[in-house]
């Protein structure tokens, strides 16, 4: 006669010692990382850096979603049972926006390359292929946010309809509303991708400019494939704003 075994019960999968030390890590990193871009925004105010730009724009997505990562770590101190409970608009804030502020910057990086080869194209071409130009770039910006927008209003949606669904006990739709997340963010983020790598390597080879300010630059981004791998390092070298850009063509 077979006789049933009970089951174990559950364990941790980590020890809490190295639970709290992973803790204290992620905390410190992100808090580090608050501080950095903290002090960056100081600085542009301080030189008097126009305030809105792509390295501004840049700089607070990075502040606020560091801020998001170190406030939710913060609470693993306490109870970390009680931080995967939190009510919904909560819930949403620490655990799903970050990743839409990823998008965000990821979307932000393509406009600023977009707009760094129009102003490579406008400097080297001739003046009837200036109209084309500015309409690629207003595209450019339009299909960005128009991805942003749909990016932010699936997870918004998929939160909160699988919030209530699990509360209620619908797991399937709860599963189904997850899959179709995770495949519309993935497919998004690698579009995004894909634009990016394309927008590199037009600039890498991107024909010689008139313009020995944009000379410099294009050989910048030439040397990016060799020694900058990461896009986050190179937005937060040297990002041009509009009033740049027009002085650019002023001067070709």
């Amino acid at each position: 006669m077979h006789v049933p075994v009970p089951p174990s019960p559950m364990k941790p999968a980590v020890a809490p010692s190295v639970q709290l030390g992973v803790t204290v890590l992620y905390t410190c990193l992100y808090g580090g990382l608050f501080l950095v871009v903290y002090v960056q925004l100081w600085l542009l105010l301080l030189y008097r850096h126009k305030r809105w730009s792509y390295q501004s724009i840049f700089l607070f997505l990075c502040l606020f979603w560091a801020a998001l990562r170190t406030t939710l770590f913060s609470f693993y101190f306490h109870n970390a049972l009680a931080a995967n409970h939190l009510p919904t608009p909560v819930y949403w804030l620490f655990y799903c926006f970050p990743v839409c502020l990823q998008f965000f910057t990821l979307s932000l990086f393509n406009l600023y390359f977009t707009q760094v080869r129009q102003v490579i194209v406008k400097d080297v071409c001739i003046s009837e292929k200036i109209v084309h130009s500015l309409i690629t770039l207003w595209v450019a910006r339009c299909v960005y946010a128009t991805m942003s927008v749909i990016f932010l209003c699936v997870n918004i949606v998929c939160a909160s309809l699988g919030q209530h669904g699990a509360s209620g006990g619908a797991s399937e739709n709860t599963w189904s509303l997850v899959l179709v997340r995770v495949l519309v963010n993935d497919l998004l983020f690698i579009l995004e991708a894909v634009c990016l790598a394309t927008s590199l390597l037009l600039l890498t080879r991107s024909s010689h400019p008139t313009t020995p300010y944009i000379r410099s630059k294009v050989h910048h981004f030439r040397m990016l494939k060799e020694i900058v791998p990461n896009p986050l390092i190179l937005c937060s070298e040297w990002v041009p704003s509009e009033g740049e850009s027009k002085q650019l063509i002023k001067t070709s």
